[in-house]
């Protein structure tokens, strides 16, 4: 059987640019890794304007004040997964019913088979029949098809009807970045080790809510490491951005249990309103731990829409008034190890990336999910010292 050749990233931006589009805007995705690595480098080098957007919708809302601005077709790249985030300004700014803007989206199609992870599964079998029902004129770009030719078609429309066209490629159409290229460094923490000692220092009882990507099967990984028990660990695969109001909807309903909600830097920038509603709502039993590496590390190590902003800033104009950040093996040992109510609502710690094989999830979400319940509803509820 011949094996079908990948399209290289690089291809597909080179096909872009060459076309006259020099503005691009997206949340990273695995999938579109190598060409998303692609663009950040000819940004590098000042050939094209690169924007990383919190979540979707904002790319969206980029790339409408862009066309406004010049007229020119702006390129925004995402995940099918982050259609959800991208369908009110899809609806009610760029339709053609309001205020016809036009752009090129190039979307990373998770979940077209059954060969992908669960979380992906639902929204990848109505991704096509998605877009079509809000008037996107859609093409799949598989690894066969001509890129150029396709890009070229769709990028005309998108000026000749002044309309929104999604290219969707399934995940195995792209050549994908090589592991290795995803190294972060900066302090003497990483997150494997970061993560070992929270679970030394979080009781059994205790909840934890965790992000989706590496954060949580680092969880698990560890978990099993110390053969202890992941019942009381929620892995929120999916719904980026959300994590930390699952936790906080725990803790108000649990106000007995400490919750400990565990997230990255990118799912908290996501949706930054829900910091708000966590610090104004200030649950004495939820404590909040964001890891920051300054990017995406799970879907390819690109930088996040805040690289190199200080998160403890933007927290406390958010309104947390307990938060503290460490970058220091030391002084993340001393926090640790202070009793629970000495411990800030809101931890953030820098963190380094190495390359690492983690396990995923070895039980149905539904055998998790009911497995958390049970903990959560049957467990003693004691207060934890």
């Amino acid at each position: 059987m011949i094996e079908k050749m990948k399209i290289k990233g690089t291809a597909l931006f080179q096909s872009l640019s060459q076309a006259g589009c020099k503005f691009y805007t997206g949340v990273p995705d695995s999938v579109l890794a190598s060409f998303i690595d692609a663009i950040e480098q000819a940004h590098c080098n000042d050939e094209v304007k690169h924007i990383i957007a919190a979540n979707e919708g904002n790319a969206i809302a980029i790339a409408a004040g862009k066309w406004l601005a010049t007229g020119e077709v702006p390129v925004v790249y995402m995940q099918n997964s982050g259609i959800g985030n991208a369908i009110n300004p899809l609806m009610s700014l760029t339709h053609e019913c309001v205020y016809r803007i036009p752009m090129l989206l190039i979307i990373g199609w998770r979940g077209h088979d059954d060969r992908d992870e669960p979380q992906h599964l639902p929204q990848g079998s109505i991704t096509p029949s998605l877009l079509n029902s809000m008037g996107i004129q859609t093409e799949t770009l598989a690894a066969e098809h001509h890129a150029e030719e396709v890009l070229a078609d769709a990028l005309e429309r998108c000026r000749r009807l002044q309309s929104v066209i999604a290219i969707l490629l399934p995940r195995d159409a792209l050549e994908p970045l090589p592991a290795s290229e995803i190294i972060v460094s900066g302090t003497e923490l990483y997150r494997g080790e970061v993560l070992g000692m929270l679970l030394k220092r979080i009781p059994q009882n205790d909840i934890i809510v965790s992000s989706t990507g590496f954060i949580s099967r680092d969880l698990l990984h560890q978990c099993r490491k110390e053969n202890r028990s992941s019942d009381g660990l929620f892995m929120n695969v999916g719904a980026m951005g959300h994590t930390s109001q699952i936790a906080l909807g725990i803790a108000l309903s649990l106000p007995d249990r400490t919750v400990w909600c565990i997230e990255g830097d990118g799912s908290f920038l996501m949706h930054l309103g829900a910091a708000a509603t966590t610090a104004n709502l200030a649950p004495p039993n939820l404590k909040h731990v964001v890891l920051d590496n300054g990017v995406h590390a799970s879907v390819g190590g690109m930088r996040h829409a805040a690289s190199g902003l200080s998160l403890s800033q933007v927290a406390s104009g958010l309104g947390f008034r307990q938060q503290t950040e460490v970058s220091e093996m030391a002084n993340l040992e001393v926090l640790l190890g202070l009793e629970i109510h000495q411990i800030p609502a809101l931890l953030i710690i820098r963190i380094s990336e190495k390359p690492e094989t983690l396990m995923r999830p070895d039980r149905t979400l539904i055998e998790l999910r009911d497995r958390f319940i049970n903990t959560l509803r049957h467990s003693s509820g004691e207060k934890n010292a």
